[in-house]
């Protein structure tokens, strides 16, 4: 059977999902968010800093990134359960330090298409 990680804040959710793919045999670990959804303050956004600098969004704004990061800027993504946030492997990226006392998982892998 499988490896799983299930990544889920709500204890409930989780439990049931947890125990739900056990039984069906699965190897499971199971993930909240670190405490961060009820603590902001804890840190450990993922960041990314558009290294293209500020000239192409004064000289061809349509080549910004989708969402709100422009070309020359950073921008600050807080972690979520199971949230997955894919992106160019061009763009700088770094994840801020988490003070929080929770375990926290952090998945990272290339993907070439």
């Amino acid at each position: 059977m499988a490896r799983i990680l299930v990544a889920e804040d709500d204890d409930n959710v989780r439990a049931f999902v947890t125990r739900a793919l056990a039984h069906m045999g699965h190897e499971v670990t199971e993930a909240e968010d670190g405490g961060i959804a009820a603590d902001p303050s804890l840190g450990g956004e993922l960041e990314f800093m558009d290294p293209r600098g500020s000239v192409p969004l004064m000289n061809a704004p349509h080549l910004r990134i989708a969402g709100n990061l422009s070309a020359g800027s950073t921008e600050r993504i807080r972690p979520q359960a199971g949230r997955m946030v894919i992106f160019p492997a061009w763009v700088m990226h770094g994840v801020r330090p988490y003070r929080g006392g929770a375990e926290r998982i952090s998945i990272a892998f290339n993907l070439a298409v």
